[in-house]
């Protein structure tokens, strides 16, 4: 069982890890209780913020982030599904066509859902919040397909997924 309290996250630089008595991993981010042997977590690397979470409308599970992608012709701010379950970061094609991608190669894709087949492209730049990666590659999907932000995006910025927010984090 994991149990997540991070209230006010975003005001704060640092929240600690701690097992209880009955084995629940906890966190918080305004100290541990005391006795307590406690895990600081640093939650920026600089001026990086904690960027808060959404719930998708049409299941309170899904997470979603909002995310700016550069493309070769335009920039958009897109909310994009937290996938962790994704290797690959995923944009649906309509998205890749508006922005323009830079094309790399055919890829299979697989998924829940099946195998498909879809593009390898690069993006200028990826950013969430302050965090900024460049010349990232994704995949381009259907049109219509959701939006993903898989771990390939999330490791590379050190991003840990919280209750209510994506947060810098050591691994």
């Amino acid at each position: 069982m994991l149990v997540v309290t991070v209230p006010g996250l975003a005001a704060q630089d640092e929240i600690y890890m701690w097992t209880d008595e009955q084995g629940v991993l906890n966190f918080t981010n305004s100290g541990p209780p005391q006795g307590a042997k406690a895990t600081p977590i640093t939650t920026s690397g600089g001026d990086f913020r904690p960027v808060p979470l959404e719930v998708a409308d049409d299941s309170p599970s899904r997470k979603l982030v909002r995310v700016e992608l550069q493309g070769t012709d335009q920039q958009a701010e897109v909310r994009m599904v937290v996938d962790t379950g994704a290797e690959k970061t995923m944009i649906d094609s309509s998205l890749a066509n508006g922005i323009g991608v830079r094309f790399m190669r055919g890829q299979l894709v697989k998924g829940v859902t099946g195998i498909g087949v879809g593009a390898l492209v690069e993006l200028p730049l990826l950013r969430i919040g302050s965090a900024e990666l460049h010349d990232v590659e994704v995949i381009v999907g259907p049109a219509g397909a959701p939006n993903l932000l898989g771990m390939d995006v999330l490791n590379s910025l050190n991003l840990s997924v919280g209750q209510n927010s994506l947060y810098r984090g050591s691994r």
